[in-house]
């Protein structure tokens, strides 16, 4: 279990940087917040430093404009232990404007059975970006997107 928890460390602390490229691939435009009481799914493989990737999936359920409840599992592929999958839910914030980005809103993850605060930057209505473990973009050329799943495909 403690390697377990290195691994997700490890690859936490290990990600690289991909950027949501432009406003025109979908950057929230006017700062609207999402409606309130709706359900988001994302999807999607990040690098690993020491397995085949990791699978996410993320559940948003907005309770106002701003917060809402997440739902997080994490599998990671290949582990000579296998895939070994982890879930985690909690509490998320939306923050507009971050860091020296005025446009860029990031979801803040506050799980319940981890410390581990989470980040994500929302890509538009169509994709999360998983941002470093200070809330920073990743700076890399791999993949850290999570495409958003839509009712009809799950």
């Amino acid at each position: 279990m403690k390697m377990i928890r290195f691994i997700y460390v490890a690859c936490s602390l290990s990600m690289l940087f991909v950027s949501c490229k432009n406003a025109s691939d979908g950057k929230r435009e006017g700062g609207s917040a999402p409606a309130i009481n709706t359900e988001k799914n994302y999807i999607g493989t990040v690098p690993c430093a020491d397995c085949a990737g990791i699978d996410l999936e993320v559940k948003l359920i907005n309770t106002s404009d701003s917060t809402g409840n997440f739902w997080l599992k994490q599998t990671f592929k290949g582990t000579r232990d296998g895939d070994q999958s982890f879930r985690d839910s909690g509490a998320y914030s939306l923050r507009q404007g971050w860091m020296d980005d005025s446009s860029m809103s990031v979801y803040v993850f506050r799980p319940l059975q981890t410390e581990a605060t989470r980040y994500f930057e929302l890509c538009g209505d169509t994709a999360l970006l998983s941002l470093g473990n200070d809330g920073e973009r990743i700076k890399s050329e791999l993949n850290y997107l999570l495409r958003r799943i839509m009712p009809q495909e799950k």
